[in-house]
């Protein structure tokens, strides 16, 4: 896949969930601007249809009381002029915080893509998302949720092997107490013969053994 288009592709991923966030922020917000709509407000002539519209008529009311308390007999050209600046400040700002989000966020694809280049966004966990969501940046998110999954794994794989070892030592006394009892083993002593002559069963089993043994006696 070509480095540009992985980047879109976990880019629709992490927007998901801000899909859906903005949608219920933009039901809200619809809400809000319809109320505003049916006050019949205005500002300077013009209707007041949305919050957006309210909050700056707001601001520039505030604006021009300041500018009249400074200065006395401020023509209305002059006035309109300043708030004007002041607006076009605000845009400019507002614009250049937008496209340094952009920027910031698109790196933070990149920088993951560069990290984990194998790694889908439909293959992210949710707990991962979840950490994306509150601040951290998925980088650090994934990084930590590998972390936590190796530690996981580690103490399993850590758990099996103390049951095998566990496992083991216990065939291995299982394999002892059958030697001290002269049923398995390559040399049968008088006493276990002793003890054993009675089971046939176990006089045929060990037949070879006991006639190589005798000789040792």
């Amino acid at each position: 896949m070509p480095y540009d288009e992985a980047v879109q592709h976990i880019q629709k991923g992490m927007n998901y969930d801000k899909a859906v966030e903005r949608a219920r922020q933009e039901a809200a917000q619809q809400a809000r601007d319809e109320w505003i709509a049916e006050q019949g407000y205005e500002w300077h002539g013009k209707p007041i249809k949305t919050e957006a519209e309210y909050k700056q008529a707001l601001q520039e009311q505030e604006l021009e009381n300041r500018i009249k308390q400074q200065y006395s007999n401020v023509p209305e050209e002059l006035l309109n002029e300043l708030v004007e600046s002041k607006r076009f400040r605000e845009e400019a700002l507002a614009e250049k915080k937008a496209r340094e989000e952009k920027e910031a966020e698109h790196k933070q694809y990149t920088d993951f893509l560069e990290a984990y280049p194998n790694v889908k966004p439909e293959d992210i966990p949710v707990e991962v998302w979840k950490e994306h969501k509150e601040g951290r940046s998925l980088t650090e998110a994934y990084m930590r949720y590998e972390n936590q999954r190796l530690k996981d794994e580690m103490a399993k794989y850590q758990t099996q092997q103390q049951i095998e070892q566990a496992n083991e030592k216990n065939a291995a006394t299982s394999t002892g107490s059958a030697k001290t009892s002269g049923k398995t083993g390559g040399f049968i002593s008088k006493e276990d013969f002793e003890a054993n002559k009675h089971d046939m069963k176990w006089v045929q089993k060990n037949l070879s053994t006991l006639e190589e043994s005798r000789k040792h006696w």
